[in-house]
């Protein structure tokens, strides 16, 4: 692992920077497009709410082949906004940015640091004084958005990161994957100091680890009403399936390493929302009822197999009845939903497949699941919408006693009759 994820340039620009009291990080990667409007609402929102303070507005940028980086350096900075456009060393993606933005606000001695995502098409101005003030203010040390999200992209965060995050560590964070966070100075370094930048914390995993790890410490956490995420949006790709998988993945593992809390059967704590900005209707998002339909009906053979390996018979059976529903008035009832996903997590953590293989293989289901959920939640406003969010979370802690029985029960050599090919292609 590289001891330092900065290059020589963005240690020269500390050096001469010397100081900050905030600095506000985008990590990004081919969003020429979006990132020249995203700086200059994020220099405004610091110059407009910190007229006092030193800050710096750093992007680390992931090797973009666009003009990601020139678009970047282009818009002017308010005078007590400095800029930092810079790449990083390390593994390429968004937890290795996130390590150098911290690493940056370390040398800085900073009081705090905020994150915003690349992604985004545009951030308010107030959204930086939002996520930076708790923190600024020394009452919190973590701090993640709480707000609306495209609909049809929501699944991987609605269906598995949160309630398996609240099911494992007895927290309710609505938004665990913190793609927008504000956090401690001190906090920061702690997390970049961590030995895990050469896993899946080093892409897509890093949001859920950083919320589970502030969770476990104990730290002190808020959520910050944001309103609602408007991002830009990209075709269903590979990429979008290594992000899920890296994501899942990552909180699969922290079932491992928390075990002794969540076999424990913790009660469920609340976690403060700040402010008191309204959730508003998310854009629709550019998935397909047709697109996830086909997905998990249309599964490889590789994701079959594995499914003989991961999943019990008796949910293996229902996931083929499920595949012979037609679309219209598809259902996949939340209860079945959280006992396949806890056999995923068993399988990965105990079985002898390659987990990322595990993990992956899971995709098709997460298709169904959110496509049962797009039907279901059809006209609905947000807040039917986020009971239909609530209902699935309660299934998976309902679920519980099933987890750790197949947990402690667990055998890879019984788990199913041809388990040992699972690792070919």
């Amino acid at each position: 692992m590289f001891e330092t994820a900065l290059r020589a340039d963005a240690r020269r620009r500390i050096r001469q920077i010397g100081r900050a009291d905030l600095v506000a990080g985008i990590p990004a990667y081919r969003n020429a497009k979006t990132i020249a409007a995203l700086v200059q609402q994020v220099s405004m929102g610091l110059a407009a709410h910190y007229p006092d303070l030193r800050m710096v507005l750093v992007v680390a940028d992931g090797g973009s082949t666009d003009d990601t980086v020139a678009a970047a350096s282009t818009p002017p900075m308010p005078d007590n906004v400095k800029r930092i456009v810079t790449g990083y060393h390390g593994v390429t993606g968004r937890g290795s940015a996130v390590r150098a933005i911290f690493q940056m606000a370390m040398a800085l001695e900073a009081d705090a640091c905020i994150i915003l995502d690349g992604e985004l098409k545009a951030v308010p101005p107030w959204w930086v004084q939002a996520l930076a003030e708790p923190i600024l203010s020394g009452e919190y040390e973590y701090v993640t958005p709480y707000y609306t999200y495209p609909r049809t992209e929501s699944g991987p965060i609605d269906l598995i990161a949160y309630p398996l995050l609240r099911t494992l560590l007895g927290r309710d964070v609505r938004q665990p994957t913190a793609d927008v966070l504000g956090v401690s100075g001190e906090l920061a370094g702690h997390f970049a100091d961590k030995d895990v930048w050469e896993t899946e914390v080093a892409r897509a995993g890093v949001g859920v680890w950083m919320t589970a790890v502030a969770v476990q410490e104990g730290r002190r956490i808020g959520q910050v009403a944001l309103g609602t995420r408007r991002h830009e949006s990209r075709e269903p790709s590979s990429t979008t399936d290594q992000a899920f998988s890296q994501m899942a993945g990552t909180l699969f593992r922290m079932a491992y390493v928390f075990r002794k809390t969540w076999l424990t059967f913790p009660a469920v704590q609340p976690t403060p929302i700040l402010g008191s900005t309204p959730l508003e209707a998310p854009d629709r998002g550019i998935l397909t009822e047709a697109y996830l339909g086909e997905r998990f009906r249309q599964p490889s053979k590789r994701h079959r197999r594995l499914w003989q390996v991961a999943l019990t018979p008796e949910h293996l059976d229902a996931i083929r009845e499920l595949q012979n529903q037609p679309t219209e008035g598809f259902r996949f009832p939340d209860d079945l939903w959280a006992r396949c996903v806890y056999d995923f997590v068993t399988v990965y953590n105990k079985g002898e497949a390659d987990p990322d293989r595990v993990v992956e293989s899971l995709i098709p289901l997460c298709a169904a699941r959110q496509l049962a959920f797009l039907r279901e939640t059809q006209g609905m406003s947000v807040e039917e919408t986020e009971r239909v969010v609530a209902r699935q979370a309660e299934a998976f802690i309902r679920q519980r006693p099933y987890l750790r029985e197949r947990w402690e029960i667990y055998v890879p050599w019984a788990s199913a009759p041809n388990a040992s090919g699972a690792r070919g292609s």
